[in-house]
């Protein structure tokens, strides 16, 4: 089932927009005629169960692999033609951390800086920024090796938003987190996309860090399965999103 997500009104800007993308390893294929756009300013769950295509998509938009047919802009920038001004809009989340842990908080945070390429009167501001947003004052001066899983997924969101990304990728980046620290995280970062106007393309497989009026792309082997709410599925399939993918999982449809 391919479904297309290109918006009707072209005049709209896009933070993401993706046309006829595939993707294969050898003679598997993992992607199949991905189309989707997502405006500025969204928050965008994509959903699936393990296997799905999500962490293959997400690398392909961040140039983590390289593309082999479709199309991909990030803030209406080529990630084949414009590949440099394309990355800089974007920040990165993935679930296994790559953090420093013998450096502190502030030192992990003023390396990245300078590898974003900021100015060295800007990189306290930014750093400021990103500390009072995801509240890291208090452990700045830490070594991150002696830091929650919490703590240290703060730290990597900060990081990624020290250049000031237009798009935040999150790909599985509450996994392995506790139940209450991930509805601090996700209440966060759907607040960004609110106060800051950041896009958000967050993958899980995790029904419970989604909220009803979230916007929910459902992958399902490689293809867009469904596009809409999260209350607008469940009253479309007359089920919660959590059965919905137990049902695409075991080839009930």
């Amino acid at each position: 089932m391919s479904i297309n997500l290109i918006m009707e009104n072209p005049s709209i800007k896009s933070a993401l927009f993706i046309k006829n993308l595939n993707y294969s390893y050898g003679s598997k294929s993992i992607l199949k005629d991905i189309d989707l756009e997502i405006p500025s300013g969204e928050f965008v769950i994509v959903l699936g169960v393990n296997g799905a295509g999500k962490t293959t998509l997400f690398s392909l938009i961040s140039t983590l692999l390289l593309m082999q047919k479709g199309e991909v802009r990030i803030c209406g920038h080529s990630i084949l033609s414009e590949r440099t001004a394309a990355l800089k809009n974007i920040g990165l989340v993935f679930q296994h951390t790559t953090l420093d842990m013998d450096l502190t908080v502030g030192q992990n945070l003023t390396y990245f800086a300078g590898l974003r390429g900021l100015a060295a009167q800007d990189v306290i501001a930014r750093i400021n920024d990103v500390v009072n947003l995801l509240d890291l004052r208090d452990i700045l001066r830490e070594k991150v090796r002696r830091l929650s899983g919490g703590q240290r997924r703060r730290i990597e969101i900060a990081r990624a938003l020290i250049g000031q990304p237009r798009l935040l990728i999150m790909d599985e980046a509450t996994s392995n987190l506790d139940v209450k620290t991930k509805k601090v995280l996700s209440d966060r970062i759907r607040k960004l996309s609110k106060t800051e106007g950041t896009t958000i393309l967050w993958s899980t497989h995790q029904v419970e860090e989604i909220n009803d009026k979230d916007r929910v792309v459902i992958l399902h082997q490689g293809e867009i399965y469904d596009y809409d709410t999260s209350e607008g599925l469940r009253n479309k399939y007359g089920k919660p999103l959590e059965t919905i993918l137990i049902d695409l999982r075991d080839n009930k449809r």
